[in-house]
């Protein structure tokens, strides 16, 4: 009675209209265009829910004449309920964790899941009173049945995996996360574009300095994008092609791409050493963008073989802008290149951080290692950026224990922590 009593809070009090949750077996039967209005949200307890599908992809809710359409999974297993999806008799099936646990012979042996949840909040240092649960799901995982729970505290997501029959933590994630829940209705409203496709084709044209005679356009198209609108332009040039992302409000470019296909020049595949060094590939790169070495940091500087020609993938930031190159090893000439604009800085990071400003690779290793037993050995250590700011990618490893973090490289705050206990 309680999760039945939980779903329908949710379907009045947190959704404006009924929350229809269907299969859509009926409306498949038929293909038509219907016009749906979509931004539509969800909370749980006063914090925000973002469905997503099994893949953690985000899953977008929208109206359709006064009704809201969700995933059926994730919105019923936030409410507490088990989702079996019957393929070859095309039925959801939404069980009570009481009816579900009365059903399994084992169950008389599980913990609650108000232990898993206790276990969980007392090995995160929260309270109950604190902590927005998302998920509390008894589930089969590797020959085992686990609950997974969920929650948020605060900035800070928590994901646990707990042995249903002995209360371990087989594992642990964390994410502090610097903005406020998933929060896309304050920002990107804009619900039309207001410069038009052939005005986003032209600002690629002459961007990348082709002729519209000279030019295959492939696509131009409006496309809604982390709550902006944006036009896609691509098209082909000779053996080159262009991929271009437009904001369809300001006329900015976002994102562009060049790659050049069938590229022969100077290589035939026999290539066994570069002819131009790791710092010549760099220098052109940078040169290219308009990018000076002091104001980048330098992420990826690496000599690779690609289809029998030998490469260097070069990759930093410069501000909010990320580049990415592919430079050829025996001539430099750019085979490709990508460059990025990121409209949002996270944490207290400028578009000003350079080199300096990061702590180094050690002592992000030291970090660490300070927050594991003794013994414990650094695998894996990498500067990475991410969500707008400048990481270092961990993993350590102690016997059949492994940690995944990651530390912010200006301030050295863990944002996000993993421990996964191996069979």
């Amino acid at each position: 009675m309680k999760n039945r009593g939980f779903v329908r809070g949710l379907v009045s009090g947190v959704l404006v209209s009924a929350l229809a949750i269907g299969l859509g077996v009926s409306a498949l039967a038929a293909s038509r265009t219907i016009s749906v209005s979509d931004n539509v949200r969800v909370t749980i307890n006063g914090a925000r829910f973002t469905p997503k599908d099994e893949q953690g992809n985000e899953v977008a809710l929208f109206n359709y004449n006064g009704t809201i359409y969700g995933p059926i999974r994730a919105v019923c297993e936030a409410a507490g309920l088990n989702v079996t999806y019957v393929a070859d008799q095309n039925t959801a099936q939404l069980t009570t964790s009481e009816v579900a646990l009365a059903a399994d012979p084992a169950a008389s042996t599980y913990i609650t899941a108000d232990k898993a949840k206790e276990i969980a909040l007392a090995d995160a240092g929260v309270t109950a009173a604190e902590a927005v649960f998302l998920k509390a799901r008894l589930d089969f995982d590797d020959g085992r049945m686990v609950y997974e729970v969920e929650f948020y505290s605060g900035n800070t997501e928590y994901d646990y995996d707990i042995d249903a029959t002995t209360g371990a933590i087989l594992s642990v994630d964390h994410d502090l996360e610097n903005y406020t829940i998933h929060d896309l209705w304050n920002s990107g409203t804009a619900t039309q574009a207001s410069i038009t496709a052939a005005q986003a084709q032209e600002i690629a044209l002459k961007h990348a300095g082709v002729s519209a005679s000279s030019a295959v356009i492939l696509k131009n198209q409006l496309e809604r994008d982390d709550g902006r609108l944006k036009y896609e332009v691509e098209f082909y040039v000779g053996n080159t092609e262009y991929d271009y992302d437009i904001d369809a409000t300001s006329g900015t470019i976002l994102s562009y791409d060049r790659d050049v296909e069938g590229y022969q020049a100077g290589q035939t595949g026999t290539a066994t050493q570069a002819s131009i060094t790791a710092a010549r590939a760099q220098e052109i790169a940078l040169k290219h963008a308009g990018v000076s070495a002091s104001s980048a940091v330098v992420l990826k500087n690496q000599l690779e073989r690609d289809d029998g020609y030998l490469k260097y993938e070069v990759e930093f930031y410069a501000g909010n802008t990320e580049y990415d190159y592919d430079i050829d090893a025996t001539t430099g000439a750019i085979l490709s290149y990508d460059r990025d604009i990121e409209d949002y800085v996270i944490g207290g990071q400028t578009g000003t951080v350079t080199s300096d400003d990061l702590i180094t690779a050690d002592e992000a290793k030291r970090l660490a290692l300070a927050k594991v037993p003794s013994g414990t050995t650094v695998v894996k250590c990498e500067l990475d950026r991410d969500d707008g700011r400048y990481v270092y990618e961990l993993e350590l490893r102690n016997g059949r224990t492994e940690y995944e973090c990651d530390i912010n490289a200006v301030t050295g705050v863990i944002l996000d922590w993993e421990t996964d206990y191996d069979d």
